[in-house]
């Protein structure tokens, strides 16, 4: 492998790109998933405005809320998301931030760039419990105690002994 500085290889790089398009059409396909499990039932067709349009996002309508709730459902998805590609707690963030603005890119190119309060607001609130599920799982991952491979009889029947002998009480005169 080609090294860069700091001992990273170039492989590092292409495995961020790999990483942060998993993450983006991953939760996109499971978004729509979501929209289309949730839409049905109230009698509401799912489309694309659903994702990438800022005025599907609104507390003044049932279509709105329904928005939002997937959205804020999503991000405990996206967390797991995290949780299963990226493994480690300390780039939830970054992974989340890049998705993101990877998201609102897309938005501005399918209609423009969002003017309501509400999608940013939810959208935040989106990347706050993504990052945070993120960050959680990883960090419980991160902290399971590692078992180890039994050692030989030898090594183990020594440290035994040796600890024994350190347990026995020394015999001689005592201090008083």
């Amino acid at each position: 492998m080609l090294q860069v500085s700091l001992g990273r290889s170039i492989s590092d790089a292409w495995l961020i790109i790999l990483q942060i398009l998993l993450i983006q059409l991953m939760n996109y396909f499971l978004l729509v998933l979501m929209c289309v499990v949730v839409d049905l039932p109230f009698g509401y067709v799912p489309t694309l405005e659903q994702i990438f349009s800022y005025k599907a996002i609104s507390v003044f309508s049932l279509f709105g809320w329904i928005s939002i709730g997937i959205w804020v459902l999503d991000g405990f998805v996206g967390g797991f998301l995290l949780f299963m590609i990226v493994r480690r707690s300390k780039k939830c963030m970054d992974f989340t931030i890049t998705f993101h603005v990877i998201h609102l890119i897309f938005c501005i190119i399918y209609k423009a760039f969002p003017v309501y309060w509400e999608w940013y607001v939810f959208i935040v609130l989106h990347g706050i419990i993504m990052t945070l599920v993120g960050e959680f799982s990883c960090y419980w991952r991160e902290q399971r105690e590692i078992n180890l491979p039994a050692t030989s009889k030898l090594t183990s029947s020594s440290k035994h002994s040796s600890s024994a002998k350190l347990n026995q009480p020394t015999q001689g005169r005592r201090r008083g």
